[in-house]
């Protein structure tokens, strides 16, 4: 074998290496990225009843909530959808009647990114 040959034997099998390392690596990004939105949207549907004003709850559940929604900020700071609806229905809040609707909108934004 010459040197040449060895060198381009070694470099195909680093070259591949790093290339294997970085896909892999960005495969795995885009899947904690996606755990991440599932699981703050699962808990914003899962506590959602503490919208409903005769709706009895505890403190620990609101607290759920509205925490989810502010986590809901930075898991999808990518996409525009989500905080539009997230501002919307922060500037909304306390009107009658739009809390629901807003909300609606929110989940079916989060549920399409």
């Amino acid at each position: 074998m010459t040197n040449e040959q060895i060198t381009t034997i070694v470099a195909s099998a680093v070259l591949s290496g790093i290339l294997g390392v970085g896909i892999s690596a960005y495969f795995y990004h885009r899947l904690e990225k996606r755990k991440l939105k599932i699981d703050v949207l699962r808990k914003i549907v899962g506590f959602r009843y503490v919208l409903q004003r005769d709706a009895s709850f505890s403190e620990p559940e609101e607290t759920n909530f509205y925490g989810a929604l502010n986590e809901a900020f930075i898991v999808f700071n990518d996409t525009p959808r989500v905080i539009e609806a997230l501002d919307k229905m922060h500037q909304e809040l306390g009107q009658e009647g739009r809390t629901i609707e807003n909300m609606i909108k929110l989940i079916k934004a989060m549920c399409k990114s």
